[in-house]
């Protein structure tokens, strides 16, 4: 009999698909646990190589500053789920926008969490 894969956010997280900046996000007055996805890191501009250093901390910090000028850090965003316009230079392509979305439900223990990811994912 097979077993179900149970996904947790924490194992998401373990894995690289969802990178924690609940650090960053309290600096943004957004209270709880925020994860980014790596989907949308990259989207961005970010690459995973740079997710842990200064140059990513500034990317972070614009995708949070985006989230936070909608407000959204209450578990009645979950039905709202508000896009966020996010723009992003391209060298070759010059600048474009990304939508992003950020979405509250529950965690891994049920507590309410964030999660900023490309629109309609």
């Amino acid at each position: 009999m097979a077993r179900a894969l149970t996904t947790t956010r924490s194992g998401l997280i373990d894995a690289g698909s969802l990178l924690d900046v609940t650090r960053l996000a309290r600096d943004h007055q957004i209270k709880l646990p925020c994860a980014i996805s790596a989907a949308a890191w990259h989207a961005c501009g970010g690459r995973p190589h740079t997710f842990a250093t200064a140059g990513g901390d500034q990317l972070a910090k614009r995708i949070l500053t985006a989230a936070r000028s909608q407000a959204v850090h209450s578990p009645k965003a979950a039905l709202a789920r508000p896009a966020l316009g996010f723009a992003v230079e391209d060298a070759r392509n010059g600048q474009h926008i990304i939508e992003l979305e950020l979405t509250v439900g529950p965690g891994d223990d049920g507590d309410p969490v964030a999660t900023i990811d490309i629109a309609g994912f």
